[in-house]
């Protein structure tokens, strides 16, 4: 697909995930839409920048509204509806929602002194420990490493690094297993210095 066409996808995904969700902020659109297929589009997922392009190029064509409003924290947080919807009360309701909801998760994803990677870094990094804890043929594993294979590893740390000992083909075999838990609002490219 060329840059046009996925505008137009992007456009035509915001328009019908409104349609069934009525009200959305900018995060629930990028999940929704990249972490699902779409059928109608040759089963494509849709990168988070297009939806950005898209919304603004809806907005600049009267298609979509916004309205940014605080939540109790006192915090701004801006959802997005189509324009000229007659039910205004349940527009105004999903959206109040939508904002506590956005507020309860940044709240829990924030970084205070004793949660130094915040709630939901934390309960991620667990997971990926207690899987690794319970997965059959994994040994010596290292959580918070910056040395794998016996290198340093520039630029921070991993959150576990072990080796998991398989039989192929009834051979023993040796791999190294590095993983990284990502919680973040914002999407990482091969660009960032993430």
């Amino acid at each position: 697909m060329n840059s046009k066409e996925w505008l137009e996808l992007g456009q035509e995904i915001i328009v019908e995930m409104l349609h069934k969700h009525t009200s959305m902020t900018i995060r629930e659109f990028e999940a929704r839409a990249s972490n699902q297929d779409w059928p109608a589009y040759g089963g494509q997922r849709v990168d988070p920048d297009i939806l950005g392009k898209a919304r603004r190029n809806l907005e600049n064509q009267g298609v979509l509204e916004s309205q940014s409003r605080p939540t109790k924290g006192g915090r701004d947080i801006r959802t997005y509806n189509l324009a000229g919807l007659r039910n205004k009360k349940e527009v105004d309701r999903v959206a109040a929602r939508k904002r506590l909801l956005t507020a309860r998760h940044n709240g829990w994803s924030r970084i205070t002194k004793r949660h130094r990677k915040g709630l939901v870094g934390e309960a991620g990094e667990r997971s990926l420990l207690g899987a690794f804890a319970v997965g059959e043929g994994f040994s010596f594993v290292k959580r918070d490493t910056d040395f794998v294979l016996g290198h340093h590893i520039e630029g921070g740390t991993f959150d576990t690094a072990g080796y998991l000992i398989s039989e192929l083909a009834d051979e023993p075999t040796l791999h190294t297993v590095v993983s990284e838990v990502k919680n973040q609002r914002q999407w990482t490219y091969a660009t960032n210095p993430e």
